[in-house]
């Protein structure tokens, strides 16, 4: 009991002693004031308000760490073949270089097959509007007794073209004739063949006119089936 009259003494005295301060002299009391309390109301502060947002703030990034671990953990997971790839195939270069190099060959073996791939779906054709100069060319070509289109037996791709050049010709008002051809290859693309000094004005005019729808050929003496001055060969795809 004795310590807390004191506890309470030195209480009331010290509020005396304040009291007494600010009537003598208040700015002294004030800075007296603002040095015991502000400690206390720092403390206050923290405790308050400072160290819980500190907390939040080390649970989120806590929680952000944990996210960003689990998603290098499945990275790794999924590079790790591809990893493996790369130290077995290139395991004579920079480690940080080998998944790059990895990547780089699978990049250009895609490329190839694609390429390739366009190359077995992509059909030969003659757009309309090219059609129609084609047609006014041949027109004024000096008109053969007949034009022989020899395809290769068994490419679909080629027979469709050629009877698409076939047609062109019928159009032209020149006599056409087609057929396949079973015997030795053929050249791809186009070859415009003659046979003699009769039918060369012709096959020169119609290669020309071919080259200038855009249809690459070739124009030469020689003849691949007899008996025929001018033949058209309608090759596999180049």
């Amino acid at each position: 009991m004795s310590a807390e009259k004191s506890i309470i003494g030195k209480t009331e005295t010290a509020l005396d002693d304040i009291i007494d301060l600010w009537k003598r002299r208040k700015p002294v009391c004030v800075l007296v004031l603002i040095v015991v309390f502000l400690p206390t109301a720092f403390t206050l502060y923290q405790q308050a308000i400072a160290v819980p947002r500190l907390k939040s703030k080390a649970t989120a990034l806590d929680t952000e760490m944990q996210k960003a671990e689990r998603e290098r953990d499945k990275a790794q997971i999924r590079l790790a073949p591809f990893l493996a790839a790369a130290n077995q195939s290139f395991s004579n270069a920079p480690p940080d270089k080998r998944l790059d190099l990895l990547f780089i060959k699978m990049d250009d073996m895609l490329t190839k097959v694609q390429t390739a791939t366009d190359k077995l779906t992509y059909k030969r054709s003659i757009p309309s509007k090219i059609r129609q100069a084609l047609i006014a060319d041949l027109r004024v070509a000096p008109p053969p007794q007949k034009v022989l289109v020899i395809y290769p037996s068994g490419d679909e791709e080629a027979r469709l073209f050629a009877l698409e050049i076939e047609a062109a010709l019928i159009e032209s008002k020149m006599k056409v004739e087609s057929t396949w051809w079973r015997g030795s290859p053929v050249p791809s693309g186009i070859s415009v063949l003659s046979k003699s000094k009769i039918s060369n004005p012709s096959a020169f005019c119609i290669s020309r006119a071919l080259a200038n729808a855009g249809i690459r050929s070739e124009y030469m003496r020689g003849t691949l089936i007899p008996n025929e001055d001018l033949q058209i060969i309608v090759g596999p795809k180049p």
